[in-house]
């Protein structure tokens, strides 16, 4: 269910003129909590895949280690871009364009795990579908 502007009002305990002075539209919202998201999450995925260490094929299994942990996390929600889009990006360009990008880069991170393992490059399509779910 979307969120209401005085729900988030509430939960960030700021008044609601103070909420529509730092975000004068939900979906400036919603673009800073995707932002953020985008950064966690390729600051997540790259250390996972760094602690895995040398080894190609333990760098790219590392992906799905990283998303068993979040998975599992008892704050997971899923995807915020996927629920974003569900939400907004069929009626909002500029969300739709961010949710894109964002499959996009992790589709290309893959593609290069890919590489440094030596397979065929249709695996790293065939990957990044399966990490999608």
């Amino acid at each position: 269910a979307a969120v209401g502007m005085d729900e988030l009002r509430q939960e960030a305990g700021v008044s609601l003129r103070r909420l529509y002075s730092l975000f004068p539209s939900k979906t400036d919202i919603v673009v800073a909590v995707l932002a953020r998201k985008h950064a966690e999450w390729e600051s997540g995925l790259s250390g996972a895949v760094a602690d895995a260490g040398g080894d190609p094929r333990a760098r790219l299994l590392a992906v799905y280690g990283y998303l068993e942990n979040w998975f599992c996390a008892d704050d997971f929600r899923g995807c915020a871009f996927i629920n974003a889009f569900g939400e907004l990006g069929g009626t909002n360009p500029e969300v739709a364009e961010i949710v894109r990008a964002h499959k996009a880069s992790f589709q290309e991170y893959m593609a290069g795990l890919v590489a440094q393992t030596g397979a065929p490059p249709a695996l790293a399509a065939q990957l990044s579908i399966l990490a999608e779910g």
